[in-house]
């Protein structure tokens, strides 16, 4: 019925309506982060009921939140020092870096890396994963891409 969207700057989580794409409300979210350190990415994974959002670093912390955004637990991914994005997929959580250039194939019981991709993408700040095709949009080439099979890499 909804989607939610962060936005870093105001530390804030943004209720829209999939349907119409009108906001519905805004949800604070707030931690030790500074003005412009809020919520870099979120995902809702189903397979726990909850939400993973992620800062973007310095440091780069994770949040499992219940639906109404109530932390359940916050840590970090050894391995992981920045995050761009967020995508939960066929029970795997995938995230996209744009330092390290990656996407990490990440086994949510765990929070360990299970596979790392490089990426020749500059300035990638979102992801899709579904099956095993990962899509990537880059905010400084103003573009969208299509990966090969993700088994490819």
């Amino acid at each position: 019925l909804f989607r939610s969207v962060s936005q870093s700057r105001y530390q804030r989580i943004v209720i829209v309506d999939k349907t119409s794409m009108k906001m519905m409300s805004e949800v604070p979210f707030r931690h030790n982060g500074g003005r412009n350190e809020g919520i870099e990415s979120i995902t809702f994974m189903n397979s726990s009921n909850t939400f993973l959002l992620a800062t973007e670093k310095d440091p780069q912390l994770f949040f499992e939140c219940t639906k109404d955004f109530q932390i359940i637990r916050q840590f970090s991914i050894s391995g992981i020092s920045e995050v761009s994005g967020l995508c939960y997929s066929g029970q795997k959580l995938f995230v996209l870096s744009d330092e390290a250039h990656s996407i990490y194939k990440v086994e949510p019981a765990t929070m360990a890396i299970e596979k790392q991709w490089s990426l020749n993408v500059i300035n990638a700040e979102g992801l899709i994963v579904k099956g095993s095709t990962a899509t990537v949009v880059s905010d400084d080439m103003a573009s969208i891409f299509q990966t090969v099979p993700l088994t490819t890499f």
